[in-house]
């Protein structure tokens, strides 16, 4: 998809182009990397006038539940009114939309004492909710993180707070050092109450700008890193799973493509791990925070051009650290699975959700 979107963004700027990505969404296992495609469309279209795209599952093996599908949608991107993430179960269609609510509470998930794995804890959202757990909860922390070692300043800013923190040295997408850490963790502390997995990386050239490699590369720490990790969890008697996903996934990421698509995995491999949760091969909530930009944290566009023109389109306005963490227990103690944080312009937010 990657190799053709490039191709046709590079030499084909005038003739329109109807592009739909078909898969099988009876493949439980395979699903998220299908529907992981739905960040393509969100990503390249506004940025390609000429290029109308949508991603569809089809649910059922006689040739009418697919073929009759493929028809339908393909007349509606001809005709421009297509969604851009459809499925269809015995040919009733379902269109991918997020709508706007206010969580409720159902289960206090964090506890005091509590001892919480957070990958990329030692920089950005993930160093700062160890400060929280730390601070609140009096929490046992283990952060990790692909440098051989913690910064002393961000040592010392943990060293004064209540809690515990521990640093491990491990990439989350390398199986054998994480098999490592976590043997680590429960030789040390027998126990471990919930995962954070919030560490990514971000490249902000576009599609056409980046290499192969350097799009892989942004893929592997969300996809990889959140298969290894819940892989290796999978033991432990956990409260919650929580995955720090992005709004580029609902809203695209502006020709970036990687990023998108990358989050939109994690989306919905909460949504397979939450059936593995209900066959019993899994423990702990499966939670999905969509991040929108952070005032100063995160991987938000840095005040560049991008991030003022996301906000102006969006409505949103940058997320503070008091909104954000409040958010994240509000929608850890909930019911839901996927969140999307939003503060902003009410009017333009709603015409999105």
């Amino acid at each position: 998809i990657r190799h053709l979107l490039v191709a046709l963004q590079k030499h084909n700027q005038h003739s329109h182009i109807n592009y739909l990505i078909g898969y099988d969404y009876d493949k439980t296992e395979q699903r998220p990397i299908m529907q992981a495609a739905g960040g393509f469309p969100l990503s390249m279209m506004p940025l390609m006038p000429n290029l109308k795209m949508a991603v569809v599952g089809l649910f059922g093996d006689h040739p009418q539940t697919i073929s009759a599908p493929l028809r339908t949608e393909l007349g509606l991107l001809a005709a421009g009114t297509a969604s851009t993430e459809i499925k269809y179960v015995q040919l009733q269609r379902y269109i991918f939309k997020s709508r706007a609510v206010e969580p409720v509470f159902e289960n206090s998930r964090l506890r005091l004492h509590g001892t919480y794995l957070i990958s990329g804890g030692a920089s950005g959202l993930g160093l700062m909710f160890a400060k929280f757990l730390m601070k609140s909860y009096q929490a046992r922390v283990i952060l990790l993180g692909r440098s051989a070692a913690m910064k002393d300043e961000t040592a010392r800013e943990l060293t004064g707070l209540p809690g515990q923190f521990r640093y491990i040295p491990a990439d989350v997408t390398d199986e054998l050092q994480m098999q490592r850490a976590l043997d680590e963790i429960a030789n040390s502390y027998g126990i471990l109450h919930g995962v954070i997995h919030a560490a990514g990386l971000k490249n902000s050239k576009s599609i056409a700008e980046k290499s192969l490699t350097e799009f892989s590369t942004t893929l592997s720490a969300k996809v990889n890193g959140t298969v290894v990790l819940d892989r290796l969890t999978r033991k432990f008697p956990l409260d919650f799973f929580a995955l720090f996903s992005s709004a580029a996934s609902i809203l695209g990421d502006f020709g970036e493509a990687d990023y998108a698509v990358a989050n939109r995995f994690i989306d919905n491999f909460a949504d397979w791990r939450e059936l593995q949760r209900g066959a019993a091969l899994r423990s702990g909530v499966t939670k999905v925070f969509n991040w929108p930009l952070w005032q100063g944290g995160g991987m938000s566009w840095k005040g560049g051009p991008s991030d003022v023109l996301f906000l102006n389109l969006t409505g949103f306005s940058y997320l503070d650290e008091s909104s954000g963490i409040s958010a994240f227990v509000q929608g850890l103690n909930s019911s839901l699975v996927h969140m999307l944080p939003a503060t902003g312009d009410v009017t333009k937010l709603h015409a999105h959700f």
